[in-house]
């Protein structure tokens, strides 16, 4: 495109080439760990496609896929209004300017990319600005056209801002300004941000207390290890992929393969929201699998609300 737009293919190389300097690190750390620089896509080797395979596998999401996901990540805020203000318009908006009109340039491939994969909105994000532009336009139109064109496009706008003005982002100000909260002022700044931003910080401060030095905690049913202090892996079949589970026949097998990765200890949130029982991610094989592990190879050593860990022996 930049080609086309300056008629000039050495700043376009040049450009490339610098993005691709800034991607090199991450490129090469991908490479490493997968056996692919741009996994889960090329499956330039055996193992590559295999830990790509069981990540789109659990992954995808289902057609039609449910009302919620729109909103998963927070692109509803954006899109639903933008859309409800192109509707008050009925399309007959301002012609967007030249940079909208590159910022949406890229929307096609990042709709392939992210086809089907239940995280596409995280992947769709780069375009976010694009959609902030046209909904800006279409805002303008609406007000011009006053009356309940205007009020309408007013409420359209508030439910855009429900993010800025929800508990958790702001909680962030707490560990970023240092700032103290009235009602807690003796609380240290960032210990606030954790307990206020996750639901089991309580329970990693807990956890800490009991835990040896080198403890290895492999955490079911839940994947945040903000601020958790101690050493932790991802037990889900997605990130990182360590066990695959299909692969895995009976609770002692399990339990030979969490001694092989060193795993000491194991939490399980049991009673989580974020990452409960799914067919395709925690299926109720792969759950009953683990409590049968740990009711065999595991005592526990420290248990919450919908929480407990254990230690393997």
């Amino acid at each position: 495109m930049l080609i086309a737009k300056t008629r000039r293919p050495k700043e376009a190389l040049l450009f490339c080439a610098a993005a691709h300097l800034v991607l090199a690190p991450w490129l090469a750390a991908t490479w490493k760990a997968t056996g692919d620089p741009v996994w889960p896509f090329l499956r330039i080797s055996p193992e590559a496609a295999d830990l790509a395979a069981r990540y789109l596998r659990s992954n995808r999401w289902d057609f039609p896929p449910s009302f919620g996901v729109f909103l998963q990540d927070g692109p509803g805020f954006l899109a639903l209004p933008a859309i409800g203000l192109w509707l008050l318009t009925r399309g007959r908006t301002p012609k967007a300017e030249p940079l909208e009109r590159w910022l949406w340039a890229a929307a096609p491939a990042y709709a392939v990319l992210s086809w089907r994969h239940n995280e596409a909105w995280r992947f769709m994000m780069p375009i976010w600005p694009a959609l902030v532009l046209a909904a800006s336009r279409a805002m303008a139109a609406s007000c011009v056209a006053g009356g309940v064109r205007r009020a309408a496009a007013i409420g359209l706008v508030a439910v855009a801002v429900v993010p800025i003005a929800a508990l958790s982002p702001n909680n962030a100000l707490f560990a970023v300004l240092g700032a103290h909260s009235v009602r807690e002022p003796d609380a240290e700044p960032r210990d606030l941000f954790l307990r206020k931003s996750v639901d089991v910080a309580d329970f990693y401060r807990a956890a800490r207390q009991i835990l040896p030095p080198k403890a290895d905690v492999l955490l079911f049913r839940e994947v945040r290890g903000y601020g958790a202090g101690f050493k932790y892996r991802w037990g889900d079949p997605m990130n990182q992929a360590a066990i695959d589970y299909a692969r895995i026949a009976n609770a002692d097998d399990l339990a030979v393969r969490l001694k092989a990765l060193g795993v000491t200890h194991v939490l399980d949130h049991s009673g989580s929201h974020l990452y409960g029982e799914d067919p395709a991610y925690y299926s109720p094989r792969m759950i009953g699998l683990m409590e049968r592990c740990l009711r065999a190879h595991a005592r526990l050593v420290l248990a919450g609300e919908g929480i407990s860990l254990y230690e393997l022996f």
